[in-house]
């Protein structure tokens, strides 16, 4: 140390006195200085608690007061929509084709009536009824139970051997029976209609719809749950706007040519 240490030569002992003064002196000082090497951890130290001191004032910690910052553990919004599956299109039904109710009348039809096309067609949830035409005749081919029928030729200008108002009769395997008629309506008939009354007391009325060749057509379909009480007898038969039915004992239910009674 500058200043401290005695010059090399005999000292007296005033001389030695004073340097041992001056040495006890600065030792003192020395001790009472403060020591710095331990300020920099303490001092970091005391950063970090007031950073995580800060971190959880802002935080909140536990808080469910609606602040901005959501407590550990909670998931972000964007979390949440990234964790959300996304929902697989849904498919749109194709949609269903109406069943063709007249299959295999075309082939039935002329094998009875060589040469026969279509009409019109009549279609309904219960079966459809399709009027044929060749020449001067017409026929019809109903398919109102699981068995198809077609009726025996008659001629489109009226006459013949055979009832204009007669009916097929069917008995399907659920039971009940069907019972159908059909015709040309008469040209120049402004107000035309067939009644049936039936054995069981139903009453049915024809209905009028015109064909692709410009002929209007009547058609009548009874669809009795009794069989017995439908065919116990031949129907009462009224006519209005065109010729008379013939003797009710000549209108008989059995007009199916394809198949028996």
């Amino acid at each position: 140390m500058p200043d401290l240490i005695p010059p090399d030569e005999p000292m007296d002992d005033a001389t030695r006195a004073r340097v041992r003064e001056r040495v006890v002196s600065h030792l003192h000082d020395e001790h009472r200085r403060p020591r710095r090497g331990w300020l920099v951890p303490v001092a970091a130290a005391v950063a970090v608690g007031v950073v995580v001191a800060g971190a959880v004032a802002l935080g909140g910690g536990d808080r469910d007061d609606g602040g901005d910052l959501a407590p550990a553990g909670t998931p972000s919004s964007s979390d949440e929509t990234d964790q959300t599956a996304t929902p697989e299109p849904t498919e749109t039904p194709e949609p269903t084709e109406t069943p063709d109710r007249t299959a295999g009348c075309d082939r039935e039809t002329r094998a009875v009536l060589p040469g026969a096309q279509r009409s019109v067609v009549l279609q309904d949830d219960g079966g459809a009824t399709v009027f044929y035409v060749s020449g001067a005749q017409f026929t019809l081919c109903d398919t109102h139970d699981a068995r198809l029928t077609v009726h025996h030729p008659k001629p489109i200008a009226g006459g013949g051997e055979r009832n204009p108002y007669e009916l097929s009769t069917e008995f399907p395997d659920a039971g009940g029976a069907n019972l159908v008629a059909g015709g040309v309506v008469p040209q120049g008939s402004t107000d035309f209609e067939v009644t049936y009354t039936f054995p069981d007391g139903a009453v049915e009325s024809s209905v009028e719809v015109a064909g692709d060749d410009g002929r209007r057509w009547w058609l009548v379909v009874h669809q009795a749950a009794d069989a017995g009480a439908a065919t116990d007898g031949p129907p009462t038969v009224a006519v209005r706007g065109g010729p008379p039915a013939r003797p009710l004992d000549l209108v008989d239910i059995c007009a199916q040519a394809n198949h028996g009674c």
